[in-house]
């Protein structure tokens, strides 16, 4: 390990990037997950847990977490959650919020201390929807809505804005894509809004290797 943090600090210093520790995970930590996203300040860490199927805040040099959401374990009559990403004030998150066999996945958000939950989009049929990240202004939500999702190999995708305050849906681009193509935290897709919100940069899956 030690040689592994010396040769992180020697590639440091040759491409100007920094490495910081933001905190411990600790075993009193409520469930286990993947981060989702971090706050533009830093100071936190949103994650997805998988032992109760809610959204989780972790903040950043401490052990200190907590549950957003309050569906309850997995439980089939509130719901899950999955993929989230924090606004950026820190003040909201956005989700999807789906039932087990349910055919409706929903774009929800809701503040980070648990409280005004509501619903941006609803898909239809067996839809999908991903948020991946929200624009400069917290005026829209970036996400990909994934068309007949029926199987994690191929389908069809759109990159889509939605409002926030209108809950409007604006789609950006659709495509095909033989591979899957879902979230970073996946290991798949990811897509991300320029400092000046005139941008969006994605990444598309090849059809082949």
């Amino acid at each position: 390990a030690r040689k592994e943090l010396e040769r992180l600090g020697e590639a440091q210093s040759k491409t100007g990037m920094a490495l910081r520790q933001v905190g411990k995970v600790s075993a009193n930590l409520p469930g286990r997950g993947y981060m989702s996203s971090i706050s533009a300040d830093g100071r936190y860490v949103s994650y997805s847990d998988s032992e109760t199927g809610n959204v989780g805040l972790f903040e950043s040099g401490s052990d200190i977490a907590r549950l957003v959401t309050q569906y309850g374990k997995w439980d089939k009559t509130k719901g899950f959650t999955d993929e989230n990403v924090i606004s950026p004030d820190g003040k909201w998150i956005a989700f999807n919020h789906y039932m087990r066999g349910a055919k409706d996945t929903q774009l929800r958000i809701i503040r980070s201390d648990g409280t005004g939950t509501r619903t941006i989009y609803r898909c239809s049929d067996d839809d999908w929807v991903i948020p991946h990240a929200w624009s400069p202004d917290g005026k829209q939500i970036l996400g990909l809505i994934w068309r007949q999702a029926k199987s994690d190999i191929q389908g069809k995708y759109d990159i889509a804005l939605f409002g926030v305050e209108n809950a409007s849906v604006r789609i950006l681009k659709e495509f095909e894509a033989t591979r899957r193509y879902w979230g970073a935290a996946r290991g798949g897709g990811t897509m991300a809004f320029s400092p000046d919100g005139l941008y969006i940069a994605y990444d598309f899956p090849p059809g082949k290797d």
